[in-house]
């Protein structure tokens, strides 16, 4: 992700109003390139609804103005047939300017205010949601002591009306303390409904909650906006971070949609997973059939894979790809089905 700053003559107020268009090009092959087609010199943002005096708001279109917290996200898509598209953010905050308001009975609170939006490429807001949240179940100096150590990790739920290729920005407050910081990332959510196969984005799965949230009553823990917080008296990296160490056992999910059924029965729709370390292929898994027991009520199909963070694993940059493999008249057709995870192998 590029972000180019203008000098400071092109917003001069002298300058009559103009647009300055915007063409970006790079010698890799094969890479798809999204960025605005251009903007104006003027210095006014369009914001919709929002509330322009929210520091949430504000954090979000001054991220180096609002620093204060230091906020991680690891996002990404699904589709639910009654929900419909959701964006499920993992956020990661780092405790130090974080207010642990001590209550009366001998417990501890966090009080957190959350923004989560989708906005387009020209910076229009299309989906929002404000939250709070308080931490409340912390009962020991233990649990402070943890949360110290290892920061806040939660997760939160956003209704999409459409697909297509967003920013999904997030804003967190302390309100205790006032302090607030924010982090944004670009996503792409396929048409579903176009009844070609895509997958959702991938998932790392850190508890048994992960795999249980799409099969609940996602619908109404969509509308609540509902929290998935995690404290824990043991060592959990918060997938917002997508960084791992040697030893680590790493779970992901990602969703098949619109799968040729009978395809499937036919042992004809296979799934395969590939390993880069800094572009390079690092591991190619071997092709597995789908088997139709692997279909849910609703017609998807989730998929499951684990592997370790070997020793044989260098430190830097990996990126995971899991991509379906379509077998048609005794040869192998890759379709254009794939999706990628990025994370980082760091020295114990």
């Amino acid at each position: 992700m590029i972000t180019y700053v203008p000098p400071s003559v092109t917003f001069s107020s002298d300058e009559k109003e103009e647009y300055h268009k915007i063409k970006i090009k790079v010698k890799r092959r094969n890479v798809q390139i999204y960025s605005r087609d251009g903007f104006f010199n003027r210095l006014e943002i369009e914001k919709n609804d929002a509330e322009p005096d929210n520091p949430l708001f504000n954090a979000i279109y001054s991220p180096f103005q609002y620093a204060d917290l230091n906020v991680n996200m690891a996002a990404g898509y699904v589709k639910d047939a009654k929900a419909g598209y959701l964006v499920r953010s993992w956020m990661h905050i780092d405790p130090y300017n974080v207010k642990i308001i001590e209550t009366s009975d001998g417990r501890a609170r966090i009080d957190l205010e959350i923004l989560c939006m989708t906005s387009d490429i020209n910076g229009i807001i299309q989906d929002s949601k404000r939250a709070e949240f308080s931490l409340y179940n912390i009962n020991s100096a233990e649990d402070i002591a943890w949360i110290r150590k290892h920061g806040i990790s939660f997760a939160m739920l956003l209704p999409v009306k459409k697909p297509g290729t967003y920013y999904v920005h997030i804003a967190v407050q302390d309100k205790e303390s006032g302090k607030v910081g924010s982090t944004y990332q670009f996503l792409e959510i396929h048409d579903v409904k176009k009844k070609r196969p895509v997958l959702s984005d991938i998932f790392m799965i850190t508890s048994a909650d992960d795999l249980n949230w799409m099969r609940s009553d996602v619908k109404t823990a969509a509308s609540e906006g509902v929290f998935f917080p995690m404290l824990q008296g043991e060592e959990v990296r918060s997938p917002a971070l997508r960084t791992y160490i040697s030893g680590d056992k790493l779970q992901t999910l990602t969703m098949l949609y619109n799968a040729d059924e009978n395809a499937i029965l036919s042992s004809e729709i296979e799934i395969q997973t590939i390993l880069y370390k800094d572009g390079m292929e690092f591991l190619r898994g071997e092709p597995e059939s789908i088997t139709p027991d692997k279909i849910d009520n609703s017609g998807n199909i989730p998929l499951l894979y684990g592997f370790t963070i070997e020793s044989n694993m260098p430190p830097g940059e990996y990126v995971l790809k899991i991509l379906v493999i379509d077998k048609k008249n005794g040869k192998k057709k890759v379709d254009d089905v794939y999706q990628t995870l990025s994370f980082n192998v760091v020295e114990k």
